[in-house]
């Protein structure tokens, strides 16, 4: 009786403890899922572009003759081709070169058969009848590495030869994460962080680059900034490490080991005060005048380098990374002692064979002495090759930045202002260096320079003295405008493009200056202007009454039954973005991006019903985000409209789309719950005028956007009912005050 009794109360407190334990990580994954709802919606819209063109990218390889060659294979060559989207006809000509097939796979296969890379036979293979002669391996060893294990990871699954390129389009996706990370850390700004990565992730010059020719910068890039984002959480040691592991792919990122010599170097230090004010001073004139005629005891030396020097430090990490680097290079060391001249070959630059007339071939890295040559003038062209192969500039260049980054004090409390001046300082040294570097560039090396355009892509990143940066329209548009510059024009002038991106970047102080100035007018004229932006926001949503308890859980089931339905028909309709034109494409993925990113942001909105400060923090994505999609929308039926024919429909379209455009403002303007309320119902309506006549003549883009909308409009009308219910008149506002400016950022 006793034992049964006993064995009762703990069989209890062993179920108590299992609740106990499900409840709180159940807690855990809503905190997870509602803080990082965006990020989750960046990723899977990332994932499933990544995927549709890397699919391509194997269908291409596995039936393409070209790949077995050293040939452009894309490009166009010689000259730049058009291509037309949305009846706009582009000019392009895009750098592709079958350097998977000839050197990855060929030195793949090498290793895996045992050749040592740094040898003439590692530069020889017969392979399904093709022999194929590619020279030198001139990469550290963690390349051939990573090429045996796509290999190997090819035979295991049957994969054939893409193995590698699954390995590197990998670390391009992953590579999304650090930026995400030093972006947000940089900036304080979750947001800045999350645009961070959507813009690397659907970058043009990334994806064609990286996830459809595979080429080789993806891994380097990824343990850079891993690096670097483990040096901004203060973890010194794994930090030094990942970014030593990216020099041991590629000697293009020997570069990137200037801001960790930096970091390793300069010593923290508390800020000096700031010289009392003369006339706080207390006592005489003849004790000030003593004061005054005192010098400061300086300092010997030693002691000022120590000072500013983290000596003792600095070769404690010396030995470590030579102990890292002397045990992956060991067995070079010992067999292939002879490695640094096949190394060298990679540092050499290309001749033009004296001949400053015609524009260089098409396998020869561009330089900004063809600038010259294209203009017609020979001899200058001539002039500056000789200053520039002799690697003066570029040395210089890096020496003038080294000792920039250390004369930049390093005080306690301001760590991530000093990295975002440091790795600003990184960019705009990388940058210099693909422009005068002796050896040349082709397009495919800025991918390397991609992640600093989706970090530093606004002035206040770039120059801004507080921890905190906000939000702003350019991180959006700048990166991928900056990647057209670079990918799209012909090969020969696109340096110029470079240069001017450089200089933009070097006088974005004057931009900031001018945003302030425009910023301050702005102000004046809406001072003028009763109108103030907040988005939708609640003081709290009690459960006390059963009608409140009801109207909560049919709030929280429709929701997130709409949120999950619009999510799973995000990946569903993305299977029809494979295999078709580009322009099809494009209309897939915008109903893909709108869809999985409201999705999760309704599910957020069910899962946070009862945290006020959550609801609210959803509640404000969900209405720019709402908002941002009814525009879309309500522009695309005005212009869709030019092209009906039947005169009542065209000014139907056209009414529905300037009522949508125009009221979606409502979702992001200050009003009571009440005028929200009348808003929500005037959109729904202008929604159903547009889709019931598009429904009627097949356009099928603009019906799925428009039903995406009217879920999100819906939504936002349940919540907005649901805060009328809590409150006792029913038109009572029960907001918490959030007027902003117009120039205020979206809160993290």
């Amino acid at each position: 009786m006793l034992a049964g009794r006993y064995g009762t109360r703990i069989v209890g407190q062993i179920s108590r403890t299992i609740d106990s334990l499900l409840y709180r990580t159940g807690q855990r994954m809503t905190r997870v899922l509602i803080e990082n709802r965006i990020l989750i919606s960046v990723m899977v819209i990332g994932f499933i572009v990544w995927a549709i063109v890397f699919n391509a990218a194997v269908i291409d390889y596995t039936s393409s003759v070209s790949w077995t060659s050293r040939t452009s294979w894309l490009g166009p060559f010689p000259d730049p081709d058009t291509v037309t989207i949305f009846g706009y006809a582009i000019e392009y000509q895009v750098e592709g070169y079958s350097d998977y097939s000839f050197y990855y796979v060929h030195w793949g296969y090498n290793f895996l058969y045992g050749s040592m890379p740094y040898s003439p036979e590692f530069g020889y293979l017969e392979l399904n009848g093709i022999t194929n002669e590619n020279g030198a391996h001139m990469f550290p060893p963690f390349t051939s590495y990573l090429y045996a294990a796509g290999i190997w990871l090819g035979n295991l699954f049957g994969w054939g030869n893409w193995g590698i390129g699954l390995l590197l389009a990998g670390f391009g996706f992953l590579t999304a994460f650090p930026i995400y990370g030093v972006a947000k850390e940089l900036s304080s700004n979750r947001r800045v962080g999350e645009v961070a990565a959507l813009t690397y992730l659907l970058n043009p010059l990334i994806l064609y680059h990286t996830d459809f020719l595979w080429f080789n910068p993806a891994p380097f890039v990824f343990f850079f900034f891993a690096g670097f984002y483990m040096l901004i959480r203060e973890k010194r040691l794994i930090g030094t490490l990942l970014i030593v592991s990216a020099a041991l792919f590629k000697q293009s990122a020997w570069f990137l080991g200037v801001p960790l010599i930096v970091y390793l170097l300069v010593k923290r230090r508390d800020r000096p005060l700031e010289e009392e004010d003369s006339s706080q001073k207390n006592g005489d004139l003849k004790e000030n005048l003593e004061d005054i005629d005192e010098k400061p005891k300086s300092k010997p030396i030693k002691d000022t380098l120590t000072d500013y020097f983290d000596l003792h430090g600095f070769a404690i990490s010396v030995i470590v990374v030579l102990s890292f680097i002397g045990a992956v290079m060991l067995p070079f060391l010992l067999a292939q002692p002879d490695f640094l001249n096949y190394w060298s070959l990679a540092l050499g630059s290309f001749s033009f064979e004296g001949n400053f007339v015609d524009a260089p071939p098409y396998n020869v890295p561009q330089r900004i002495q063809v600038l010259l040559i294209m203009a017609g003038l020979p001899e200058q062209a001539e002039l500056l090759d000789s200053i520039i192969i002799s690697g003066g500039p570029m040395i210089f260049s890096v020496i003038i930045f080294l000792g920039v980054m250390l004369l930049k004090d390093r005080f306690n409390g301001e760590e991530k202002q000093y990295l975002r001046r440091i790795l600003f300082m990184t960019f705009m040294m990388m940058l210099l260096v693909n422009i005068i570097g002796a050896r040349g560039v082709f397009k495919y090396y800025f991918i390397a320079i991609v992640p600093f355009f989706s970090i530093f892509s606004s002035a206040r990143m770039i120059r801004g003295t507080g921890e905190h940066v906000p939000f702003s329209a350019s991180m959006a548009l700048l990166p991928i405008s900056f990647t057209l510059m670079i990918l799209i024009p012909d090969r020969n002038f696109y340096m110029v493009y470079v240069i001017l991106i450089f200089a933009l970047y070097l006088i974005a102080p004057l931009f900031d200056y001018l945003y302030d100035y425009l910023k301050r007018l702005l102000k004046m004229v809406t001072k003028r202007i009763p109108i103030s932006y907040s988005t939708l926001s609640l003081e709290s949503i009690s459960s006390e009454t059963k009608k409140s308890i009801l109207v909560n859980w049919l709030s929280r089931i429709v929701t997130i039954v709409v949120g999950l339905s619009l999510f799973v028909y995000g990946l569903w309709i993305s299977v029809f973005a494979v295999g078709v034109n580009l322009v099809v494409g494009l209309a897939v993925l915008l109903v893909v991006g709108i869809a999985i990113t409201l999705g999760p942001q309704l599910v957020a909105i069910s899962l946070s019903l009862g945290n006020t400060s959550d609801l609210n923090d959803t509640l404000q994505s969900l209405s720019y985000m709402a908002a941002a999609a009814l525009w879309i929308f309500g522009i695309g039926t005005y212009i869709a409209s030019w092209n009906v024919v039947l005169v009542s429909e065209r000014q139907s379209l056209a009414l529905a789309g300037i009522f949508v455009t125009i009221w979606a403002c409502s979702l992001v303007i200050d009003s009571k719950l009440y005028v929200r309320f009348v808003a929500d119902i005037l959109l729904l309506g202008g929604i159903f005028l547009g889709l019931n006549l598009w429904f009627s003549l097949g356009n099928q883009l603009l019906q799925m956007i428009g039903i995406l909308c009217l879920c999100a409009v819906i939504v936002h009308l349940i919540v907005v009912l649901t805060a009328l219910v809590h409150t006792r008149s029913g038109i009572i506002d029960t907001r918490v005050p959030q007027s902003k400016e117009i120039d205020a950022q979206i809160p993290r």
